[in-house]
């Protein structure tokens, strides 16, 4: 019986490496469950166009993905070369803020190494400005700045503006007071240039208004004291000439009498005709005199300043009594 039982487990086996695939289907038969057929038919397969590339059927073509370190290279290749344009047109603050870009980690080496010195020179090469706006002893912070027509809310704040190198027009505006504004050409290496605007102190406009509104003070044009003198002394000179003239001719019309006239007709001496020429000359020195006193006295007329009204004459009067004496006085100004 053991016999038996050995030969027939030994053919079953032989039987199962002979065709595994029915044995197997056989031993599967009594428990698998037969699924049902399918009811939806395959979609048809698209025939693609000749000479085309048909991707699978049921796959859709994704765009290729880019590559962070070729597009950080470019960048890096961008601002090396933005930054030497830039310099070139002395825009350097530009440039630096390109140098600054190419000089990180990941940028190349190479590039690496010439924008970190570029930022060095060009940031040596950038001027700047302090603002700084007064009225009378206080500083202003109220007021706003522009700068070639570009507001610079923080201008007042006692901190440097960098500013490319040339000419730049720097303008204050205040609400209460006329804008004020200056030119200024600022050079490469130019740090820390001071511009100080004045404004009218608030006290000196409180005082100016009212004085601006009053009604203006009556003048008038008082003779000048230097024009009395001038022409006093053209008056004193002209009586002096006459005098010095008129006894020159006297002496003259003497010494041309006959000498049994008492006179020396015609055979005068040097000496005898030399009083008369003296005399001659002293009026012609007087005349001139009063010609130059009475020009210089009508200039300092026509030219007299104008004097308020209430201060063109200040004249007192003085009284002195003493024992067996009495004084009176004038003392001012005209």
């Amino acid at each position: 019986m053991r016999f038996l039982a050995l030969s027939a487990s030994v053919l079953f086996l032989a039987g199962a490496l002979a065709d595994p695939g029915s044995a197997h289907a056989e031993g599967t038969a009594h428990d698998a469950t037969p699924a049902p057929a399918a009811t939806t038919p395959a979609p048809a397969a698209t025939t693609p166009a000749p000479g085309a590339n048909a991707a699978p059927v049921g796959s859709s073509a994704a765009p290729p993905a880019s590559n962070p370190a070729l597009d950080t290279r470019a960048k890096c290749v961008s601002e090396h070369e933005q930054t030497q344009i830039e310099r070139k047109k002395e825009a350097l603050i530009e440039a630096r803020a390109a140098a600054l870009s190419c000089s990180q980690p990941e940028c190349p080496g190479l590039l690496r190494a010439d924008c970190v010195q570029w930022f060095a020179e060009v940031d040596r090469e950038v001027p700047s400005v302090v603002i700084s706006v007064r009225a009378g002893a206080n500083d202003v912070s109220a007021a706003s700045v522009r700068i070639d027509g570009r507001p610079y809310p923080r201008a007042l704040d006692g901190q440097l503006l960098e500013l490319d190198p040339g000419q730049h027009l720097v303008e204050v505006l205040s609400a209460e007071q006329p804008a004020l504004s200056r030119e200024v050409v600022l050079a490469a290496g130019e740090k820390a240039r001071l511009l100080v605007f004045e404004m009218a102190s608030s006290q000196s406009l409180a005082t100016s208004a009212p004085a601006a509104q009053t009604a203006p003070h009556p003048t008038h044009r008082p003779v000048q004291t230097v024009t009395w003198v001038l022409s006093g002394t053209a008056v004193a000179a002209v009586a002096a000439g006459s005098v010095f003239g008129a006894l020159s001719l006297s002496k003259r019309n003497d010494l041309e009498r006959t000498p049994a006239a008492g006179g020396c007709s015609p055979y005068c001496s040097d000496n005898q005709v030399a009083p008369v020429h003296h005399l001659s000359l002293t009026a012609d020195v007087f005349f001139g005199l009063a010609t130059l006193s009475a020009v210089g006295a009508a200039v300092s007329y026509a030219l007299r300043p104008d004097v308020p009204l209430a201060t063109t004459s200040q004249l007192q009067w003085d009284f002195g009594l003493a024992k067996g004496s009495a004084s009176v006085g004038v003392r001012g100004s005209l």
